[in-house]
């Protein structure tokens, strides 16, 4: 697919850019695992006792395999150059394979450009693929095996693909955050070509087939692990105990939830977690639709890091950067399948959308949509002769959608004002108030107690709505 290559090599065009930039400002080795990794690598060549031993038990091989011969080098070295540069690959990769698994699940251009956007416009993602460290790999060769995954299925055939057999061997050696992702996958995988009409016999042979590949990648280094250090899995012992989390579940999985939006946007989480839900639930009540549950297996992303903060280990935020990553997918996913669901109305297979006036206006301008009402308090400036649902007969009915500008709570309040002056000032320029009402969009404005107080009101008011519908997370 064109518009996915394009977008892997604009991609890599922002990671070098990126690359330059921080190099400059001598931050790509500013991280003491950037600098370990790269000394883990070349120690398996320079050293006393130099040999496969090197590789260690703790931290998975294959980034070190990449970089042995490279890092015998003193440039790369000490600069990371080489290891960056694959990193930044990585994120080409991994743009390449969200954009085409997106634009083969919804058939929409925009959700792979929204999602490959989210992606690589994340300054907290993208600083980790201008690094050394091993979480651009982990995100490709996760990204690889899911893509093949959910094109191999549908095909119906027992054979699996070299490239894949590859991927999971690769995914497998990488990070251990894979090896949750890869089960549910393969998982996903048997399930779906069960559904699509597989017979239990067909489904075994696969599995074996799939499985051999990623079991045989942790039997080799567990192998290793046992003759280097005399245990075949070290788990711990190698970090001092952290009791914010040991042994509070609930607490571990919230602060998977609090890390991953801090790496992105709440927003951009919320979404994607619907995303997500709405694909296992589509894959589970459709046959058809089956194959969307390999997808949704990214989001067991977050399962090592809960059970990691569950047993003791530290608190690390960078450990959520793959459920990022994973969240810009969704959201790109959510896109799509909303303007699906949009061009069925226009098409006439729907006969009701429920939708932001932003999203709707060019469509009622054009007369390919008829306008009911509006769901906010007051009728839009945008639509005047619109009545409110409130209006129509639903006295007290508000669901408005609205956005705020807000900044980083430690920001001084002199910088905070000054934003927010010049905010204003935008607002009030005529050109801008045209843009925004061609948008379907309606400014307000107020002032910081006030939004703070609209918070407040509407955090409560969905509380009770969500208490009183019985409405739980799944």
């Amino acid at each position: 697919m064109i518009i996915a290559r394009a977008l892997a090599a604009a991609a890599i065009a922002v990671g070098l850019a990126a690359w330059v930039v921080f190099l400059r400002m001598g931050l790509v080795l500013a991280h003491y695992d950037a600098k370990a990794h790269l000394v883990v690598a070349r120690r398996i060549f320079d050293n006393i006792t130099p040999g496969w031993q090197q590789i260690g038990a703790i931290w998975l091989p294959l980034p070190h395999l990449i970089h042995a011969l490279p890092t015998q080098l003193d440039l790369f070295y000490r600069t990371g150059a080489f290891a960056s540069l694959v990193s930044v690959a990585c994120l080409g990769v991994t743009t390449y394979a969200g954009a085409r698994l997106v634009l083969l699940m919804t058939g929409s251009r925009l959700a792979a450009c929204v999602a490959a956007a989210l992606l690589v416009l994340n300054p907290n993602i993208l600083y980790i693929h201008v690094t050394p460290m091993t979480e651009p790999l982990l995100l490709a060769a996760v990204s690889l095996v899911v893509l093949w995954l959910y094109e191999w299925v549908p095909l119906n055939q027992d054979s699996v693909p070299v490239r894949l057999r590859l991927a999971l061997v690769a995914a497998t050696w990488t990070r251990y955050e894979a090896w949750p992702v890869l089960a549910a996958a393969l998982a996903a995988a048997l399930y779906a070509g069960w559904r699509l009409g597989a017979a239990p016999g067909v489904i075994a042979r696969r599995a074996w087939r799939l499985g051999v590949w990623p079991a045989a990648a942790v039997g080799l280094f567990m192998v290793n692990s046992r003759i280097t250090v005399g245990d075949w899995l070290v788990s711990d012992g190698f970090y001092v105990p952290d009791p914010t989390y040991e042994g509070e579940l609930l607490r571990s999985v919230l602060a998977v939830w609090w890390g991953t939006h801090e790496l992105g946007t709440r927003v951009t989480e919320v979404i994607a977690c619907a995303a997500a839900g709405f694909l296992v639930i589509r894959a589970l009540t459709r046959a058809a639709a089956a194959p969307l549950l390999v997808p949704a297996a990214l989001v067991a992303y977050g399962v090592l890091p809960a059970l990691a903060f569950h047993a003791g280990h530290p608190f690390r935020i960078r450990y959520m950067l793959p459920a990022a990553a994973c969240s810009a997918l969704f959201a790109g996913v959510a896109v799509g399948f909303l303007r699906r669901e949009a061009a069925a109305v226009l098409a006439g297979e729907s006969q009701v959308l429920v939708g932001t006036v932003a999203s709707s206006i060019g469509f009622i301008n054009a007369g390919r949509l008829r306008a009911l009402a509006t769901a906010g308090a007051t009728r839009s400036k945008v639509l005047p002769e619109l009545p409110t649902v409130a209006e129509s007969g639903y006295p007290g009915f508000e669901a408005g959608v609205w956005y705020a500008l807000s900044v980083p709570g430690a920001t001084p309040k002199s910088i905070a004002e000054r934003i927010r002056t010049e905010a204003l000032k935008a607002l009030r320029h005529a050109d801008v108030q045209t843009a925004l009402a061609r948008q379907g969009l309606d400014p307000e404005t107020s002032t910081p107690a006030e939004l703070a107080a609209r918070i407040k009101t509407e955090t409560a008011m969905w509380a009770s709505v969500i208490k009183d519908a019985g409405i739980r997370a799944e």
